[in-house]
């Protein structure tokens, strides 16, 4: 018999997300699913932990385990953005963009860059720990995304959610046991073509951790440097992740 372990399971769905990845130049592209980083900043944003609450965001992380079943890849949208940026002075950090650019009007420059966005896309989470005893039990991170304390956001402050979380701790062997044991509620049906996001080959379920926990088979494995090792400095680690393309449609048919 295996063992039954404890999973934290919530949904995300918006009218736009961004999951950044590694950005160049003008280019800011979008994962086809969240980044470890953007889940942590989600939980994080949940339990009120700033932006420099370093320690804090390091016991988070430190255990925390993230299992991504992607429901709907969403369909891509591409975004012209220009900013005005003055240039950094010596000896000064501006906290706000206000002071930033406060009486220094002949001094701004024009930044241009191409942002990418996933439209209508369905993410199923599933949370767990791994190693000592965490700081935050599974059930307090659940009651965080029920009452968040800051505004919750898809990769991108301007990706608010489209639905509640709707968390739920529940028992099951696995992750993938935990998804099929208990569908999360979606209060409309998403489209054929929305389902696909374009392409099956976007459907499938992403995780991280020991493969007993998920209870998957990997097809494939990938570096991807999305580990936050420090926030204030935008500091990321390489980790592995995997991915099975079991694909699950929450009983729509989607046809030929």
């Amino acid at each position: 018999m295996r063992d039954v372990r404890r999973f934290l399971l919530f949904r995300l769905y918006g009218p736009l997300a961004s999951w950044g990845e590694v950005a160049v130049g003008e280019e800011r592209p979008s994962a086809l699913h969240p980044t470890r980083s953007a889940l942590l900043g989600l939980v994080a944003a949940a339990l009120g932990l700033r932006h420099d609450a370093s320690t804090e965001h390091g016991e988070l992380g430190r255990t925390l385990r993230f299992t991504v079943r992607v429901a709907s890849a969403g369909v891509p949208l591409r975004d012209y953005h220009t900013a005005q940026v003055a240039a950094p002075r010596r000896g000064r950090v501006d906290a706000t963009r206000e002071a930033q650019l406060r009486g220094r009007r002949d001094e701004l420059e024009t930044v241009l860059s191409r942002r990418d966005y996933r439209c209508d896309a369905l993410y199923d989470v599933a949370a767990w720990h791994e190693g000592d005893r965490p700081r935050w039990e599974l059930e307090a991170l659940a009651g965080a995304l029920e009452r968040p304390v800051f505004a919750l956001y898809l990769g991108r402050k301007s990706c608010p959610l489209g639905l509640p979380t709707s968390p739920r701790v529940i028992a099951a062997p696995s992750a993938a046991a935990a998804f099929e044991g208990a569908e999360l509620p979606l209060p409309f049906p998403l489209p054929v073509e929305r389902m696909r996001g374009g392409s099956r080959a976007n459907l499938g379920v992403y995780w991280e951790g020991s493969p007993e926990a998920v209870g998957l088979e990997a097809e494939q494995s990938a570096l991807r440097r999305d580990d936050p090792g420090s926030r204030p400095r935008r500091d990321y680690r390489m980790r592995r992740e995997h991915f099975t393309s079991t694909v699950h449609t929450n009983g729509q048919d989607e046809g030929g």
